[in-house]
């Protein structure tokens, strides 16, 4: 947890406001994968699913982890992730 603690900084605001351009035919013809974390404390479970409700994906996955996969359980996610 130190590493991680000492890898954090500082993240741009901008880019949370900024519009973005979406279009049918770009962003709605790629395949779409959700992997939701269903103990997610930043993201909750309900508000993940919402998410998935506004954009329509192909395919989506159940991880038992909190926010960040990749350090709690980074073997299954990326057994999962090379299984796509």
């Amino acid at each position: 947890m130190a590493l991680c603690s000492s890898l954090l900084c500082k993240e741009p605001n901008a880019p949370v406001g900024t519009p973005l351009q979406l279009s049918a035919e770009r962003f709605g013809s790629v395949p779409k994968t959700y992997i939701f974390t269903s103990e997610d404390k930043a993201i909750t479970y309900g508000l993940q699913q919402k998410m998935v409700e506004r954009v329509p994906v192909n395919r989506t996955y159940t991880l038992q982890t909190s926010h960040s996969p990749f350090l709690s359980r980074p073997g299954e996610l990326a057994d999962l992730l090379l299984n796509l």
